[in-house]
């Protein structure tokens, strides 16, 4: 981690120091054509930062430079496989120094936690901004897709109801499950209603669908176009389904709270509630919400397997694979598929949560799989809730009437833009196959 500063605006900037074998950390080629001079850099692991600064006192006065006292700073990294290490090097200006004199390249250093608790609360931390160098951010292609402001996000919320509300982090990690299921709730019922609607339809309209297939076997985009008529006869289109939008919107949480809960300083070595499990004669189970659970002990050596370095058996992530099963199996809307092919997708993409999914997450914090366990398993009595209304509703499909449906505008802009799309793409293709019915006679 660097941070180079300009007048008083800081510039943060983070640099994975394993991507390659050497590396000049500072400067390079943006700092100089920026201006910017080094105000503190610092090597950070998991938990842990060794930070060199400019001294500055109690009161966060001082000079934020150390540009004059490093001149350039590099990296590399020894050793092969289990046993590398980054070497970094801090390179002073030469400088001639005359007998007698003295040159001063005294500096400040941190070593300590990246908790956030230390870093926004103290000087100099405070006036270096040296709360910049905790990231809740996955390397490599995930960084991309972790949402570092969601997982900040995230932070707050999981330590303000450990402290103010729960005093537990297990207990913290279920509240927020909680509290983001009652925000989607609207979106899952209309979701899973629109769905039901969606297969019912479906359903009525496959004999005459597969009627069209065997008239048009080799044209499947009339058989589209031809099937779209069909599905505006009755009123529906996929955009009203929402299909899985509930579980994408998660994903990103999942993501950033995976990070979360493996960077946290605060949840280092943290049980889960109250450390009821640890009582038990020191059954090591949820006793660090941010390593694997360990239902059944921890290994004295962890195993290599494929990607995963296990470190003992756990049980959250298989009873996670057993409540996908569950949903999968009872609370899944009836299939729409309209093809082989469209039911083989299914089948696959079942597999996949059922199975791929937990042995992705196998060796994740406990508290991710904690809350995901908790997410599936609340997911499951919503749904059962949301079926007992939707049992009480209207769901069979009405035949929709030609002259409402052409003179009384949708309020749906998507299943208009839907549908507007459908009928420029039915009318091409009838053109074309009028084109090619043409003859010309001489």
């Amino acid at each position: 981690h660097a941070a180079p500063i300009q007048s008083v605006d800081f510039l943060y900037e983070f640099t994975d120091a394993t991507k390659d074998s050497a590396e000049t950390l500072w400067p390079t080629e943006e700092t100089t054509e920026g201006g910017f001079k080094l105000s503190w850099f610092a090597s950070t692991n998991r938990y842990f930062s060794l930070a060199v600064m400019p001294n500055i006192n109690d009161e966060g006065k001082g000079n934020r430079i150390i540009t004059d006292k490093i001149e350039s700073i590099t990296s590399s990294v020894k050793g092969a496989n289990e046993d590398q290490f980054i070497l970094t090097g801090l390179w002073s200006p030469a400088t001639s120094v005359a007998g007698g004199a003295t040159y001063d390249l005294t500096m400040s250093v941190y070593a300590g936690p990246l908790q956030r608790s230390v870093l926004d609360n103290k000087q100099p931390y405070i006036a270096l901004n040296m709360r910049e160098m905790v990231l809740y951010q996955m390397s490599s292609m995930c960084a991309i897709c972790t949402f570092q402001w969601l997982a900040d996000f995230l932070g707050v919320v999981l330590t303000t109801l450990d402290q103010y509300v729960v005093f537990d982090w297990g207990l913290a990690i279920i509240l927020l499950v909680l509290i983001v299921r009652g925000i989607l709730h609207p979106i899952t019922k209309k979701s899973q209603i629109n769905m039901q609607r969606f297969g019912k339809v479906m359903q009525k309209l496959k004999p005459e669908i597969d009627k069209l297939k065997q008239k048009y076997p080799n044209d499947p985009k009339r058989v589209q176009s031809e099937q779209m008529v069909l599905m505006q006869k009755y009123g529906v289109n996929p955009f009203q389904m929402l299909g899985c939008l509930p579980m994408f919107l998660q994903m990103p949480i999942w993501i950033a709270l995976y990070a979360l809960l493996y960077f946290m300083f605060d949840i280092r070595q943290q049980p889960a509630f109250f450390g009821i499990f640890q009582m038990l004669g020191d059954w090591p189970f949820l006793a660090d919400l941010s390593s694997a659970d360990h239902f059944f002990g921890k290994f004295d050596t962890p195993t290599h397997f494929l990607l995963w370095n296990i470190t003992g058996i756990n049980v959250l992530p298989i009873l996670m694979g057993a409540i996908f099963f569950i949903q999968q199996k009872y609370m899944s809307p009836q299939s729409m598929a309209t093809s082989p092919e469209q039911a083989s997708q299914q089948k696959i993409m079942r597999i996949m949560m059922v199975v791929l999914f937990p042995m992705m997450l196998y060796s994740a914090p406990s508290g991710l799989t904690l809350y995901i366990l908790t997410s599936s398993s609340v997911g499951i009595i919503e749904s059962k809730r949301i079926r007992k209304h939707i049992d009480e509703l209207p769901l069979e499909p009405q035949t929709a009437s030609p002259t409402s449906a052409k003179n009384k505008k949708s309020k749906d802009k998507q299943g208009r833009a839907w549908t507007d799309a459908m009928e420029a793409r039915r009318k091409k293709v009838q053109n074309k196959a009028k084109k090619r019915n043409f003859k010309k006679r001489d």
